[in-house]
């Protein structure tokens, strides 16, 4: 028989059901942020790999750059800008985890009068989906000042701009990368509240 290593609470997992959560959970949420990561670095490599026109100066895969293109940089560079201090922003709204937990329990009360007994699996799937539809938000957003770095990329021909949008995106997905002791903390202050 296989033997499972303690947790930190001296059971195995098989004993220890938030530990198992917990660890599906981060194991879920790092192959999100795996493919999230990996737009911008397939990004970065293709887009660097096409060299914009011999000596056309501005331009790009998309012919001539439009006569005011240095405005929609300023404007993209902005943009990407507030979309990563948004992230940071909605963060202690999407994944606060006051109310996280409270949403939780509220749906367990729910449940458990409408049925007449326990619901905790149901609850426990509604947390983890809210954890994870928080945390892709919150990577969509900050996946955006990429995506304007590659348009500015196929439209004007410079790498000035799209690097440094996909730098940005880059720290923003740092940032915003999922943490191990923040979802056992919160799953462990949900069930002990139950």
């Amino acid at each position: 028989m296989e033997e499972h290593p303690p947790t930190a609470s001296g059971r195995s997992p098989l004993q220890d059901p938030v530990a198992e959560i917990v660890r599906i959970v981060i194991r879920t949420l790092w192959i999100l942020f795996a493919g999230f990561c990996l737009a911008p670095a397939a990004y970065l490599l293709v887009l660097l790999a096409i060299a914009p026109g011999e000596g056309a100066g501005m331009q790009g895969l998309a012919g001539e750059a439009p006569a005011q293109w240095d405005q929609w940089q300023f404007l993209f560079a902005a943009t990407g800008i507030v979309c990563i201090y948004a992230s940071f922003r909605l963060r202690r709204y999407v994944l606060n985890p006051t109310s996280l937990r409270d949403r939780a329990l509220q749906s367990v009360e729910k449940e458990a009068a409408a049925r007449g007994g326990g619901a905790l699996p149901q609850m426990i799937q509604g947390l983890i989906g809210r954890l994870a539809l928080g945390h892709v938000l919150l990577w969509a957003l900050v996946e955006i000042p990429a995506i304007l770095g590659v348009v500015d990329r196929f439209v004007s021909g410079e790498t000035r701009f799209f690097v440094g949008l996909v730098i940005l995106t880059g720290i923003g997905l740092y940032a915003q990368r999922p943490s191990r002791k923040w979802i056992a903390g919160l799953l462990h202050d949900v069930l002990r509240a139950r």
